[in-house]
């Protein structure tokens, strides 16, 4: 199954917020824009124990939230899930709605309240929730009419409740299909029942961006290295491993030793004379008392586990919590890693992976393979993960990436519409492998789009030598501008519309080249969106060159090295500190836009 939407209320810095979920989904934003509160959120809506205080409910001006809401909707449920889930509730479940609401006493004490979607029957029999002492009649009658079978009022005929708390889910099971199904209930889940969900649900493996190595090194049921020890252990025990099994009785041998049973005392004689001792002394205070001295019985797989260790081998054998975070950030990838291989070809495993900025600590062509994994582990798992490097973010995929902003003391969020991926060039991808710098536009707090490398030189070296038209202006840098090189006009449609969706403002910068042809239609998708982005109150811009820069300029006609002419007029305006007045006005007109776009609210 997959987590395709989730919808989350008074968490932290989210007022209120939906995201829809892809498989491999990249959350991008600035800090404390609240990435991390929404894989905090997924946490919590998956947690077997919810804990919270009252820092993690959402303040805002003249606004403070009593109650977290966390709302998760699955899809993709195979069919042994659907089983599963049958088997607990008794209907046909397509998709599973999940609800938590968490709210907090005046003792600062948090309790939760989880709730699920249940499908009902059209013929209310058939809801295992309807089943009662008072209504265990109506199935009696049912089967006296034929319409439900004997067995569902269990071996002695009576139809006891608990009787038809088992068999009716096993006649839903069996005959699934001829049910006619109407809306769902939702239904307050605790007890049994919600430790089965949580069984059936994905479990959350959370990496969080500054954390312990010790909390991945150190064996647990819940990180990657204890579920690769288990994986072990379990497979010797299958394979009746002799050696295993000699050391499970010399521990069952000493336990014996140890571990008090009633009516039976194998313990220590040496243990029993200590108990006899304490319990001597406490009675002389406390007179219908005793002293019990009893040890949990260990297993074997839980003790090796204890004393197991990580050590890396770097030229001095230390243990990895002892090496630098880079070191102790490959570890924990080389475990992911590890636990991907062990995945392929396994179709029992149900994991959703969290992971904050995996890029930390590793340098580029790491982060590039670290990339690599994460997506190669989503053919297997669900990845959601939390980034500012433009390296994790794949511009041949823009529909994963989810930007986060904070607007007004609340998390926002936008994606990519429908409408922008049709204009997806087949060339992004190799765009994207030639130049991966473009995707730092999803970080940016407003873009410069331009179509080839004559264009950037001109606005790096105006960027450079800024001071000389203005003392005071900041570089581009400084005002979160980032230029983006398109690689040519035709993918300007494709970038100007992923702009508008994500509200980034943006300045497009481009040729106009022929009135006729492919050039007349792109000239006018590019005008269409920047029209479409003001429209919707981004601050957009557009500047033309007729038919092209260098004839606009009037630099004459350039055929071949085209960057090297326009560096070469730069240098001779600077030496002579005589500077054309289309190069100032374009200048003014980029740093205008750059300083606007940062004052503008949606940024």
């Amino acid at each position: 199954m997959r987590l395709s939407q989730v919808y989350i209320s008074g968490f932290r810095c989210i007022d209120a917020l939906e995201i829809d979920l892809n498989q491999f989904a990249a959350l991008v934003g600035e800090n404390s824009s609240g990435k991390s509160t929404i894989l905090q959120a997924i946490d919590l809506l998956l947690a077997d124990r919810v804990s919270v205080d009252e820092l993690d409910f959402h303040r805002s001006t003249g606004n403070h939230a009593d109650t977290i809401k966390i709302r998760g909707i699955f899809t993709d449920l195979n069919e042994h899930e659907q089983e599963q889930l049958s088997k607990v509730f008794g209907p046909v479940f397509e998709t599973i709605e999940l609800r938590r609401i968490i709210t907090i006493s005046e003792s600062g004490r948090s309790s939760t309240t989880t709730y699920l979607q249940i499908p009902q029957a059209q013929n209310p029999l058939l809801n295992p929730g309807y089943i009662s002492g008072s209504t265990k009649k109506e199935y009696q009658e049912a089967v006296e009419k034929g319409d439900l079978p004997e067995s569902i009022l269990g071996s002695d005929g009576k139809g006891n409740v608990g009787d038809l708390k088992v068999q009716i889910p096993v006649y839903i099971a069996e005959h699934r299909d001829e049910i006619d199904w109407g809306e769902p209930v939702e239904q307050e889940i605790k007890g049994s029942d919600l430790r089965e969900l949580l069984n059936i649900l994905p479990e959350t493996l959370y990496v969080p961006a500054f954390d312990r190595i010790t909390d991945h090194v150190t064996p647990k049921s819940t990180n990657i290295l204890g579920k690769l020890l288990d994986k072990i252990f379990a497979e010797m025990e299958q394979d009746g491993n002799t050696e295993m099994a000699r050391l499970n009785r010399i521990l069952n041998n000493l336990t014996s030793k140890f571990e008090y049973k009633a009516g039976k005392d194998t313990r220590l004689p040496e243990l029993v004379h200590l108990e006899n001792k304490l319990s001597e002394f406490v009675q002389s205070v406390m007179p219908s008392s005793s002293v019990r001295l009893d040890f949990e019985t260990p297993q074997l797989h839980d003790l090796l586990a204890s004393h197991f260790e990580i050590k890396l081998d770097d030229g001095v054998v230390t243990p990895v919590d002892r090496k630098g975070h880079g070191a102790q950030r490959t570890m924990i990838w080389s475990l992911l890693r590890t636990y991907l291989e062990e995945l392929s070809g396994r179709g029992d495993a149900n994991v959703l992976f969290l992971v904050e900025e995996p890029e930390l600590y590793l340098h580029p062509q790491a982060q590039r393979v670290m990339l690599d994994v994460l997506r190669r582990l989503s053919d297997y798992e669900q990845v959601i993960y939390s980034t500012h490097s433009s390296v994790f973010i794949d511009l041949s995929h823009p529909e994963e990436v989810r930007l986060i902003r904070k607007l007004q003391m609340t998390t926002q969020l936008d994606q990519i519409s429908e409408y922008t991926l049709q204009y997806t060039p087949n060339e992004t991808r190799l765009l994207t492998w030639v130049d991966d710098d473009r995707a730092e536009l999803f970080f940016a707090k407003s873009v410069i789009l331009v179509e080839g490398d004559t264009e950037k030189v001109l606005l790096g070296w105006m960027n450079q030598q800024r001071y000389e038209i203005d003392k005071k202006q900041r570089s581009l840098d400084e005002l979160g501008c980032q230029v983006v090189v398109t690689d040519g006009k035709f993918a300007m449609p494709f970038y100007t519309s992923l702009l508008n969706d994500l509200k980034i403002p943006y300045f497009v910068i481009y040729d106009h080249d022929s009135s006729r042809g492919q050039h007349e239609e792109t000239n006018g998708h590019i005008t269409n969106n920047v029209s479409r982005g003001r429209k919707q109150g981004l601050v957009t811009q557009e500047q033309v060159f007729h038919p092209f820069l260098e004839k606009d300029w009037g630099l004459g006609e350039v055929s071949e090295g085209k960057v090297d002419k326009m560096l070469g007029h730069l240098e001779e305006w600077f030496e002579k500190k005589e500077f054309p007045t289309s190069y100032t006005n374009l200048c003014e007109s980029v740093y205008d836009f750059a300083d606007s776009a940062r004052k503008s609210p949606g940024t």
